[in-house]
C-alpha cells in the first residue's frame, strides 16, 4: 500500500512531537524542571491530534468514510 504525502508528513509529526515530549519528561525528572510536565502534555495532545489526522487521511485514501 502506498501512502499519500499528507499521511507521511502527519506520521513524521507524530514521531517528532512524541520524541520532544519524552525529552521534556526526562528533563522534568532529571533536572526537576516541573514546568516541562505541562509542555510534555501539550506535545502528547498535539501528537494524538496529528495521529488522528493521519488515520483519517489513510481512511480517505482507502475509500472508507469515517
Amino acid at each position: 500500500m502506498r501512502h499519500s504525502l499528507i499521511y507521511i508528513i502527519d506520521m513524521i509529526q507524530v514521531f517528532g512531537l512524541a520524541a520532544f515530549a519524552l525529552v521534556c519528561i526526562i528533563g522534568a525528572i532529571a533536572n526537576k524542571a516541573w514546568w516541562h510536565i505541562g509542555t510534555a502534555a501539550m506535545l502528547f495532545v498535539l501528537a494524538a491530534a496529528s495521529f488522528a489526522d493521519a488515520k483519517k487521511e489513510e481512511a480517505e485514501q482507502n475509500g472508507i468514510n469515517l
